[in-house]
């Protein structure tokens, strides 16, 4: 009977859930190149090295530590009121920083404004050209034009060393030739029939510092708020820009010109044009009353402000406002002008 007792107590503790212990749960591999399947003893020091790297870019906030770790293959499981199953269910793996991309040429951060201006890549491509490619090749031509025209002049009779300057110099000719005709055409393509923002020197770049705050009880029926921005009070120079309806915080926006020539006293306006969320009615019951056209005695069901920190006109920042800086933008025309900068 003792005996049996004792069985019976083991298989009771054996594989009771409770003592159960829960394997953790593990991805397979992560974004960085590391999996569940790679021995240790096969991972070179440089691999790790590069490794730890990505994993900083990528996933800044896991535990640091070595690959083996598994630090970034767990899979998470989500918190509030779930039960255990639809925990297990929605359960997924460490997530990557999204907008963040490791690459040979290291961490790139793709949420940075300069990724969301229009004009960079177009500014980037047009500073290779104009500033780097054009012009040295431009100099080793003329350069290969002095030395071909060098050994002409020492060539005392010399077939050889003559026939050597000649090539140097119809060579350096057609490669000016081909430069020079390069720079029209690309130009011609890139400015004038693809419009590359950013390729013509004369466009502007201005970018507002800028955030807002909505509320009301109609907060989640406002439109998200618009700012319009407007250079010399031309209707031709003119751009819209919405913000996101839930950004609090100061975040740059970017309004790009194309070919618009500024100079430092021309004035750059930005003005709020839509302002709250207005009932139709007073009547609450009323299926319209939300968003629309005032009617007494209706009242705002929510409002919307913009909050300007700063403005800079091709990455030059503006030196004399219409107004004390920073400024809320409360309503319908309320507005912030950079008279010099």
């Amino acid at each position: 009977m003792k005996r049996f007792v004792i069985v019976l107590t083991f298989f009771f503790v054996l594989l009771s859930p409770s003592f159960v212990l829960s394997e953790e749960r593990l991805a397979e591999c992560d974004e960085c190149g590391y999996c569940q399947s790679q021995h240790p003893q096969v991972i070179s020091e440089g691999w790790i090295k590069n490794w730890k790297k990505c994993r900083d870019c990528l996933y800044p906030d896991v535990t640091k530590g070595e690959p083996s770790a598994n630090h970034t293959l767990k899979v998470v499981e989500p918190t509030g009121n779930l039960s255990p199953e639809e925990k297990k269910e929605l359960a997924r793996p460490v997530q990557p920083i999204p907008g963040k991309y490791y690459t040979q040429l290291g961490c790139i951060d793709t949420t940075l404004s300069t990724f969301k201006d229009p004009g960079a890549a177009g500014g980037l491509l047009n500073f290779l050209l104009t500033k780097l490619i054009f012009p040295v090749t431009g100099v080793l031509g003329f350069l290969a034009l002095l030395y071909g025209a060098f050994l002409l002049i020492t060539a005392q009779g010399n077939s050889m060393q003559i026939q050597i300057g000649r090539s140097y110099i119809v060579g350096s000719i057609i490669g000016l030739i081909f430069v020079f005709s390069s720079i029209l055409l690309v130009s011609l393509i890139g400015r004038d029939i693809l419009r590359i923002p950013g390729f013509n020197k004369y466009d502007t770049n201005i970018v507002i510092n800028a955030s807002n705050h909505s509320n009301g009880p109609d907060v989640d029926k406002v439109d998200a708020p618009i700012m319009k921005i407007t250079i010399n009070n031309d209707p031709a120079k003119t751009k819209l820009i919405t913000l996101d309806r839930n950004l609090y915080s100061l975040k740059d926006h970017t309004a790009f010109f194309s070919s618009a020539v500024v100079s430092d006293v021309d004035k750059i306006k930005v003005e709020f044009i839509n302002d709250y969320c207005k009932k139709h009615t007073a009547d609450p019951t009323d299926p319209l009353n939300w968003c629309g056209e005032i009617v007494p005695p209706a009242e705002p069901a929510a409002d919307v402000n913009i909050y300007v920190q700063s403005i800079k006109i091709n990455d030059t920042p503006c030196s004399e406002y219409s107004v004390p800086m920073p400024t809320p933008l409360y309503s319908n025309g309320h507005s912030v002008t950079c008279k010099k900068w």
